[in-house]
Protein backbone atom coordinates (compact mmCIF):
# COMPACT_ATOMS: atom_id res chain seq x y z
CA UNK A 1 0.00 0.00 0.00
CA UNK A 2 1.52 3.22 -0.57
CA UNK A 3 2.63 5.29 1.95
CA UNK A 4 0.00 7.91 1.71
CA UNK A 5 -3.16 6.18 2.62
CA UNK A 6 -1.15 3.89 5.42
CA UNK A 7 0.53 6.99 7.10
CA UNK A 8 -3.17 8.52 6.70
CA UNK A 9 -4.56 5.64 8.84
CA UNK A 10 -1.88 5.46 11.27
CA UNK A 11 -2.18 9.07 12.45
CA UNK A 12 -5.50 8.44 12.88
CA UNK A 13 -5.56 5.42 14.41
CA UNK A 14 -5.66 6.50 18.10
CA UNK A 15 -8.74 8.54 17.81
CA UNK A 16 -10.92 5.64 16.19
CA UNK A 17 -13.30 3.77 17.89
CA UNK A 18 -12.69 -0.15 18.91
CA UNK A 19 -14.76 -0.70 15.59
CA UNK A 20 -13.04 1.32 13.42
CA UNK A 21 -9.59 0.17 14.94
CA UNK A 22 -10.46 -3.40 14.12
CA UNK A 23 -11.26 -2.67 10.07
CA UNK A 24 -8.26 -0.50 10.01
CA UNK A 25 -6.19 -3.12 11.28
CA UNK A 26 -7.67 -5.43 8.39
CA UNK A 27 -7.35 -3.13 5.67
CA UNK A 28 -3.43 -2.29 6.39
CA UNK A 29 -3.19 -5.95 6.36
CA UNK A 30 -4.49 -6.94 3.26
CA UNK A 31 -5.76 -3.87 1.42
CA UNK A 32 -6.47 -6.01 -1.67
CA UNK A 33 -9.44 -7.70 1.00
CA UNK A 34 -11.22 -3.97 0.19
CA UNK A 35 -12.10 -5.57 -3.23
CA UNK A 36 -15.56 -6.90 -2.16
CA UNK A 37 -18.88 -5.17 -1.13
CA UNK A 38 -19.34 -3.22 2.04
CA UNK A 39 -21.37 -6.12 3.66
CA UNK A 40 -18.97 -8.15 3.35
CA UNK A 41 -16.40 -6.30 4.60
CA UNK A 42 -18.36 -5.71 7.39
CA UNK A 43 -18.77 -9.43 7.90
CA UNK A 44 -15.37 -9.75 7.36
CA UNK A 45 -14.14 -7.32 10.60
CA UNK A 46 -17.09 -8.10 12.62
CA UNK A 47 -18.04 -4.01 11.79
CA UNK A 48 -21.36 -2.61 10.80
CA UNK A 49 -21.45 -1.08 7.00
CA UNK A 50 -22.23 2.44 8.96
CA UNK A 51 -18.96 2.02 10.66
CA UNK A 52 -16.90 1.51 7.39
CA UNK A 53 -18.51 5.06 5.32
CA UNK A 54 -17.60 6.25 8.23
CA UNK A 55 -14.09 5.19 8.47
CA UNK A 56 -13.83 5.88 4.57
CA UNK A 57 -14.57 9.92 5.76
CA UNK A 58 -12.90 9.97 7.92
CA UNK A 59 -9.62 9.26 5.75
CA UNK A 60 -11.18 11.84 3.59
CA UNK A 61 -12.75 9.95 1.17
CA UNK A 62 -16.60 10.48 0.04
CA UNK A 63 -17.28 6.93 0.52
CA UNK A 64 -16.31 3.15 0.71
CA UNK A 65 -16.11 2.83 -3.21
CA UNK A 66 -13.70 5.72 -3.17
CA UNK A 67 -11.71 4.39 -0.47
CA UNK A 68 -11.76 0.84 -1.95
CA UNK A 69 -10.61 1.75 -5.26
CA UNK A 70 -7.58 3.88 -3.80
CA UNK A 71 -6.44 1.12 -1.20
CA UNK A 72 -6.40 -1.71 -4.53
CA UNK A 73 -4.79 0.77 -6.81
CA UNK A 74 -2.18 1.73 -4.42
CA UNK A 75 -1.70 -2.35 -3.61
CA UNK A 76 -1.02 -3.25 -7.08
CA UNK A 77 1.34 -0.19 -7.26
CA UNK A 78 3.26 -1.46 -4.48
CA UNK A 79 3.28 -5.12 -6.38
CA UNK A 80 3.84 -4.16 -9.41
CA UNK A 81 6.97 -1.41 -8.90
CA UNK A 82 8.85 -2.18 -11.96
CA UNK A 83 6.08 -0.83 -14.02
CA UNK A 84 7.40 2.65 -13.60
CA UNK A 85 8.77 3.88 -16.25
CA UNK A 86 12.45 5.14 -16.24
CA UNK A 87 14.72 7.68 -18.16
CA UNK A 88 17.01 4.22 -18.88
CA UNK A 89 14.07 2.21 -20.32
CA UNK A 90 14.23 1.36 -24.04
CA UNK A 91 10.93 2.35 -26.44
CA UNK A 92 9.56 -1.47 -26.31
CA UNK A 93 10.32 -1.27 -22.38
CA UNK A 94 8.42 1.83 -22.23
CA UNK A 95 5.26 1.02 -24.40
CA UNK A 96 5.33 -2.60 -22.01
CA UNK A 97 4.77 -0.92 -19.22
CA UNK A 98 2.52 1.57 -20.21
CA UNK A 99 -0.03 -1.28 -21.84
CA UNK A 100 0.62 -3.00 -18.56
CA UNK A 101 -0.89 0.27 -16.73
CA UNK A 102 -3.61 0.35 -18.62
CA UNK A 103 -4.37 -3.48 -18.28
CA UNK A 104 -4.13 -3.24 -14.65
CA UNK A 105 -6.28 -0.22 -14.49
CA UNK A 106 -8.79 -2.58 -16.46
CA UNK A 107 -8.03 -5.66 -14.29
CA UNK A 108 -8.66 -3.37 -10.87
CA UNK A 109 -11.90 -1.67 -12.49
CA UNK A 110 -12.86 -4.94 -12.87
CA UNK A 111 -12.59 -6.66 -9.18
CA UNK A 112 -14.85 -3.64 -8.26
CA UNK A 113 -17.57 -4.61 -10.18
CA UNK A 114 -20.82 -6.15 -8.57
CA UNK A 115 -23.68 -7.82 -10.11
CA UNK A 116 -25.92 -6.02 -8.28
CA UNK A 117 -24.50 -2.72 -8.90
CA UNK A 118 -24.21 -3.97 -13.05
CA UNK A 119 -28.26 -4.32 -12.81
CA UNK A 120 -28.84 -1.00 -11.15
CA UNK A 121 -26.69 0.32 -13.50
CA UNK A 122 -29.03 -1.38 -16.49
CA UNK A 123 -32.42 -0.59 -15.12
CA UNK A 124 -31.07 3.29 -14.39
CA UNK A 125 -29.88 3.90 -17.96
CA UNK A 126 -32.67 1.68 -19.38
CA UNK A 127 -35.64 3.89 -17.61
CA UNK A 128 -34.32 7.18 -17.39
CA UNK A 129 -35.82 10.26 -19.50
CA UNK A 130 -32.28 11.98 -20.28
CA UNK A 131 -28.84 10.56 -19.64
CA UNK A 132 -25.77 12.76 -18.92
CA UNK A 133 -22.29 12.20 -19.46
CA UNK A 134 -19.66 13.88 -17.40
CA UNK A 135 -15.94 13.92 -17.36
CA UNK A 136 -13.18 16.54 -16.59
CA UNK A 137 -9.47 16.49 -17.45
CA UNK A 138 -8.36 13.32 -19.11
CA UNK A 139 -11.76 11.70 -18.35
CA UNK A 140 -13.30 14.24 -20.85
CA UNK A 141 -12.69 12.02 -23.86
CA UNK A 142 -13.87 9.17 -21.97
CA UNK A 143 -17.31 10.56 -21.56
CA UNK A 144 -17.28 11.93 -25.19
CA UNK A 145 -16.64 8.30 -26.34
CA UNK A 146 -19.63 7.15 -24.45
CA UNK A 147 -22.50 9.98 -25.38
CA UNK A 148 -21.26 9.01 -29.61
CA UNK A 149 -21.77 5.54 -28.35
CA UNK A 150 -25.00 5.76 -26.79
CA UNK A 151 -26.14 8.04 -29.67
CA UNK A 152 -26.79 5.09 -31.48
CA UNK A 153 -29.78 3.60 -29.34
CA UNK A 154 -33.27 5.38 -28.54
CA UNK A 155 -31.89 7.10 -25.41
CA UNK A 156 -31.82 10.85 -24.78
CA UNK A 157 -28.17 11.78 -23.37
CA UNK A 158 -26.46 14.77 -22.95
CA UNK A 159 -22.53 15.99 -22.61
CA UNK A 160 -20.42 18.71 -22.66
CA UNK A 161 -16.75 18.95 -23.02
CA UNK A 162 -16.84 22.75 -21.20
CA UNK A 163 -17.31 22.66 -17.51
CA UNK A 164 -19.23 25.77 -16.96
CA UNK A 165 -21.74 24.23 -19.64
CA UNK A 166 -21.75 20.83 -18.15
CA UNK A 167 -22.63 22.35 -14.77
CA UNK A 168 -25.84 23.96 -16.02
CA UNK A 169 -26.83 20.31 -17.74
CA UNK A 170 -26.41 18.69 -14.51
CA UNK A 171 -28.50 21.01 -13.01
CA UNK A 172 -31.22 20.48 -15.00
CA UNK A 173 -31.35 17.17 -14.86
CA UNK A 174 -33.62 15.04 -12.07
CA UNK A 175 -34.73 12.26 -10.51
CA UNK A 176 -36.25 10.98 -13.25
CA UNK A 177 -32.87 10.97 -15.50
CA UNK A 178 -28.90 9.41 -14.67
CA UNK A 179 -25.52 10.88 -14.69
CA UNK A 180 -22.57 8.78 -15.27
CA UNK A 181 -19.73 10.65 -13.81
CA UNK A 182 -16.45 9.58 -15.21
CA UNK A 183 -13.09 9.93 -13.28
CA UNK A 184 -9.62 8.35 -13.29
CA UNK A 185 -8.73 9.27 -9.57
CA UNK A 186 -12.12 10.19 -8.07
CA UNK A 187 -10.43 12.81 -6.78
CA UNK A 188 -11.14 15.48 -9.59
CA UNK A 189 -12.42 18.98 -7.86
CA UNK A 190 -14.79 19.54 -10.86
CA UNK A 191 -16.20 16.68 -11.04
CA UNK A 192 -16.93 16.11 -7.31
CA UNK A 193 -18.80 19.57 -7.97
CA UNK A 194 -20.58 18.26 -10.39
CA UNK A 195 -21.24 15.14 -8.04
CA UNK A 196 -22.74 17.74 -5.43
CA UNK A 197 -25.00 19.54 -8.00
CA UNK A 198 -26.52 16.07 -9.37
CA UNK A 199 -27.15 14.72 -5.61
CA UNK A 200 -28.90 18.08 -4.57
CA UNK A 201 -31.06 17.71 -7.57
CA UNK A 202 -31.74 13.91 -6.38
CA UNK A 203 -30.36 12.47 -10.12
CA UNK A 204 -29.21 9.00 -9.54
CA UNK A 205 -25.64 8.41 -10.37
CA UNK A 206 -23.27 5.92 -12.19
Amino acid sequence: MEIKIQARINQLYPQLGSSSQRLADYLLKQPIAAAVSVNKLAAACQVSPATISRFARTLGFKDFSQLKWALIHQAKQTVNGSSEVKSADSPQQVAQKVLQANTDTLAQTFELLQPTDLTRAVKLIVHAQKIGFFGMGGSNIVAQDAYHKFLRVPLTVLYDSEYHLALMQASRLTKNDCAVLISHTGNNRDTLLLADVLKKQQVPLM
